[in-house]
């Protein structure tokens, strides 16, 4: 592909479209998981972290709440309502994505041009409802995708206490006014929950470890993301994804990806397709090893067509994607792993990545491959670091 030439028109458009999208942008992160996962002690964590944060933070609060009251104080439930009402129900959900939207459409142009850090409380119903209801409820909003893709730019996902500790939930349950599932189905919501929301891209999940501890860390990770950073290994073994110890894979992302360069700026463009939601991306990474960093934004089909025809260093690149979490460890923490596989035949077979803290966390889980280094009999290669 030959270079345009400066004075070109769709040069000219190309690096005004960089430019603008390497201004500051609001980042929309929601926090999703299951009944007494911790949400409400996370958003009280961040605002305390906040203070010492030079980025402006912003938390809405839990859309559903106060509708889940009103329906109390006219002497419902939500499993009432679900099941002797159908209709009523789903006007309820859609009352509640519609709050959800207008919340994250009026945050996003209040903080335009602004590095804000905008925090919400869920958002999504497609737990609550059958995929045909949830796109019913789209289409009566006119909407084509859940702003759980058209906005978020990054989930956090808190497992519900039920899943791990039964009898530690119906304990906690009566402190949250909002709960009403016993455990049982507390763990059915809980599921529902991660099945949700479990396309989206950028799902990071916190399971196990000590309560203070992980909220802390959770929190750091929302508001100081450039102190999170990525490990990655790669495989050459063609069954390791089926000899790692992987107890859930929870979802497949084809993924097409090309690297370009434009006035000596080099960027990733990414197009990915989970369960029949698309997203485009433009990522630009900085640093080397395990400290790298990025700037990642969500970009249109249109932006990302014409991002595209700027010159391509390399062939552009096909994977499949698989989002998976391992078995819990003696502390029943649990880890999401992405493991590509590439169509190209010279990339190894494999590539696994999660994210870390610390450069101590990378050597650690070096030593920790357990489903790997004590399984497969070809040598695995040591850890490097790949786009």
């Amino acid at each position: 592909m030959s270079e345009l030439h400066p004075n070109n028109e769709t040069y000219v458009n190309q690096q005004e479209l960089l430019e603008r999208l390497l201004q500051p942008q609001p980042t929309v992160i929601a926090i999703e998981g299951g009944p007494c996962g911790g949400k409400s002690t996370l958003l009280a964590e961040i605002e305390r972290q906040a203070e010492g944060v030079n980025r402006q933070v912003v938390i809405i609060p839990e859309v559903a709440t106060p509708h889940i009251e009103e329906l109390k104080r006219a002497g419902f439930t939500v499993p009432e309502l679900a099941q002797n009402n159908r209709p009523g129900f789903l006007e309820f959900q859609q009352n509640i994505l519609a709050g959800i939207i207008a919340e994250i459409e009026a945050k996003k142009d209040e903080y335009k041009d602004t590095d804000a850090i905008i925090v919400m409380d869920r958002c999504d119903i497609g737990a609550y409802v059958t995929p045909e209801e949830n796109k019913l409820i789209l289409r009566n909003l006119e909407r084509v995708i859940s702003p759980l893709h058209e906005h978020v730019d990054k989930i956090y996902y808190l497992p519900s206490v039920a899943r791990e500790d039964p009898e530690k939930y119906d304990r906690l349950k009566h402190t949250n006014t909002g709960r009403y599932e016993e455990a049982g189905a507390a763990i059915a919501t809980c599921e529902a929950n991660l099945w949700a929301v479990s396309a989206h891209p950028e799902l990071h999940i916190s399971w196990g470890g000590e309560f203070a501890e992980k909220m802390r860390r959770v929190a750091q990770s929302i508001l100081q993301p450039e102190l999170e950073w990525e490990i990655k290994q790669s495989v050459s073994h063609p069954d390791a994804i089926n000899i790692l110890e992987v107890s859930e894979i929870l979802c497949m992302h084809g993924i097409y990806q090309s690297y370009h360069e434009l006035q000596g700026q080099e960027f990733r463009l990414r197009k990915q397709q989970s369960l029949g939601a698309r997203s485009f991306f433009l990522t630009i990474k900085r640093g080397e090893g395990v400290r790298r960093t990025e700037v990642q934004r969500r970009i249109t089909a249109d932006e990302y067509e014409m991002l595209r025809q700027v010159p391509r260093l390399g062939n552009e690149l096909y994977k499949t994607r698989y989002t998976l979490l391992d078995t819990p460890d003696g502390d029943g923490r649990r880890r999401l792993w992405n493991a590509d596989t590439y169509e190209q035949p010279y990339i190894p077979r494999w590539h696994f990545e999660t994210d870390v803290e610390t450069e101590a966390e990378a050597d650690e889980l070096d030593l920790l491959y357990k489903g790997i280094r004590k399984r497969v009999t070809t040598s695995a290669r040591d850890l490097i670091y790949i786009d």
